[in-house]
Formats: C-alpha cells, sequence, structure tokens
C-alpha cells in the first residue's frame, strides 16, 4: 500500500508464488519440499493452472518481484519469471542471484522502508 501511495497508484494485483498458507517461512520451506507440494497444483505457475494465469496477468502493466530470496524459492521463482516474461521487472534484486528479489517485509524495519523507498523510484521512473 506504501508503494502505491507513494506513487498513485489505485489499484494493483497481487500473484503470489504459491497459494499455500503457512504461518512461518520454515513451515512453508517444509512443505515445497514435501510430496504434497508435488501432488497439487498449488502455484499460479503451475503448467495446469495456465489458463487461470492468463485471466489474471495483464500485458504492459508494471511487475514488482518481491518473493525473497531463500534458495527454497528458487524453482517457483523460476517458473514465475519464465511465465511473467517481464524483460524489466521492478524489484531488488540480490546480487549475483537472477531469481531472488528482496521481499517488501523482512524483519528488521529499516529494511521494509528501504525496500517502500526504492521501489516507489524504481516505478516513478519506470
Amino acid at each position: 500500500m506504501a508503494v502505491m501511495n507513494n506513487v498513485g497508484l489505485n489499484f494493483a494485483r497481487i500473484l503470489n508464488l504459491s497459494d499455500a498458507r503457512q504461518p512461518s517461512s520454515k513451515e512453508f520451506y517444509k512443505f515445497l519440499k514435501s510430496s504434497n507440494a508435488n501432488s497439487i497444483p498449488h502455484s499460479i505457475f503451475h503448467q495446469s493452472r495456465h489458463k487461470e494465469f492468463l485471466n489474471l496477468f495483464r500485458q504492459r502493466v508494471p511487475v514488482i518481484y518481491g518473493w525473497g530470496v531463500d534458495s527454497n524459492l528458487e524453482a517457483l521463482a523460476r517458473k514465475a519469471i519464465n511465465q511473467i516474461s517481464e524483460s524489466n521487472p521492478i524489484g531488488i534484486r540480490k546480487n549475483g542471484v537472477e531469481w531472488a528479489y528482496y521481499h517488501p517485509l523482512p524483519r528488521i524495519h529499516t529494511k521494509q522502508v528501504e525496500w517502500v523507498d526504492t521501489v516507489s523510484s524504481l516505478l516513478s521512473n519506470a
């Protein structure tokens, strides 16, 4: 919401890497490694949900990446990047890691403010 307010946007569409709801990142990563993760299409980027993705995703609008940098997210992040095929995404990419984009809500508040300020600036200049 802070980014939207900073750049004057009234609408945003959020596509999560997964529909799985876990109380913590640690639990989510454990889910990703489980057989359950492989047996259900929990991600909008799963090939069986391509029509649903096309229904939700809009071309020619700014795309912000911010799913996190933990290596457990790599497979889902790569699927998202390939499916979105955005050549100039907005986000704060981890140096040297092409799929890793910092999450908007890190545990440290000053990092949250930094994320909002940086992404707001990138959007304003897009």
